[in-house]
């Protein structure tokens, strides 16, 4: 197992932070009324657990780690349902202009895609530093 490098986890980082912050830049700057705001937001960051979630169980089946089938598919459920959900009310629903609707949707799709760079980065991470810490048992006497 390969290290991640630290590119590789800054640029991660970097563009969950830039895209999720862009997606709440441009809804606070947005007139919308409250509840559709509220709407979006709650998309977004059920959007972002349902990937997280979906990577994690798909990782822990490789890796032959026990996942029930009611949490693999509600995992998918969760993934998939924010990402309809608001495309769906963006295309039909929606009071913002064609811009308006692309920026959301553009960085809500990049700030998912984001996240599941993260989850992959932290999972590998986690992974070599324990391949790291069994193949040498010193290491776990040292302090950073």
């Amino acid at each position: 197992m390969k290290k991640p490098t630290a590119a590789f986890i800054a640029a991660g980082w970097s563009a969950l932070a830039i895209f999720a912050a862009t997606y709440l830049v441009a809804l606070a700057r947005m007139n919308v009324p409250d509840t559709e705001l509220y709407f979006y937001l709650t998309v977004f960051l059920f959007a972002l657990f349902g990937v997280i979630a979906v990577v994690k169980s798909v990782r822990d089946k490789e890796e032959g780690i026990p996942v029930t089938g009611a949490f693999y598919g509600l995992s998918w459920v969760a993934a998939l349902l924010p990402i309809t959900m608001i495309g769906v009310y963006l295309l039909a629903i929606s009071t913002l202009n064609e811009l308006q609707r692309g920026l959301l949707f553009l960085t809500f799709i990049a700030a998912i895609f984001a996240a599941i760079v993260v989850q992959k980065n932290t999972r590998d991470l986690a992974e070599y530093n324990a391949t790291q810490h069994r193949d040498n048992p010193q290491l776990e006497n040292q302090h950073p």
